[in-house]
């Protein structure tokens, strides 16, 4: 019992150590350049229309080619205004 608290303590402290996800927000890096940028705070949750979190290599290699942030995992948001 006391090996898994270890290995989830570690878990914790390792992710919270890395970068942040990227923020894809309409088919744009949001936060490749800028790690403080905030997607959340030009957005209103009534706007997006979906999010999908990818954290496989596969589906986060397009996006490593662009910015490391990506390597954290990739947070797309889709919002009413992009299916315009």
């Amino acid at each position: 019992a006391v090996e898994e608290i270890n290995e989830q303590l570690k878990t914790v402290s390792s992710l919270e150590e890395s970068e942040p996800p990227l923020y894809v927000v309409d088919g744009k890096l949001i936060n490749c350049v800028d790690n403080n940028l905030d997607p959340f705070s030009s957005l209103k949750t009534s706007d997006i229309l979906s999010m999908e979190i990818l954290i496989d290599s596969a589906s986060i290699a397009p996006y490593a080619m662009f910015c490391k942030n990506a390597y954290s995992g990739v947070i797309l948001i889709k919002t009413k205004d992009g299916q315009k």
